[in-house]
């Protein structure tokens, strides 16, 4: 295409090494920009969490329904529910486990 004159040959020669750097910097800083988003949602979660395991352990002999909860913490039932799901869940400040939550 340009390979005939001087300026074509330059122009190939700046456009291609920018094109490849401005792509390698998108791809970066998409995978920075992702990583910090779920860093940010982790610990929203995880603050929700404490908050709702808070909650249970102040209401203990009188349990809290799921929607109880939810309504308490601002949070829909399947927010809690997708939270709660995991294999094994961490053990609170006290040593006990954290309870399980069910529908109410």
């Amino acid at each position: 295409m340009f390979t005939g004159s001087l300026r074509g040959r330059l122009l190939w020669w700046l456009l291609l090494p920018l094109a490849a750097f401005v792509s390698i910097s998108g791809v970066i800083s998409y995978r920075f920009a992702q990583t910090t988003a779920d860093l940010v949602q982790d610990n929203a979660l995880l603050s929700s969490m404490r908050r709702a395991i808070l909650l249970m352990e102040q209401h203990i002999g009188q349990p809290l329904s799921l929607s109880e909860l939810a309504h308490r913490l601002e949070m829909s039932v399947r927010q809690i529910e997708r939270a709660n799901s995991g294999a094994n869940p961490p053990a609170t400040h006290h040593g006990s486990p954290t309870p399980t939550l069910e529908r109410g």
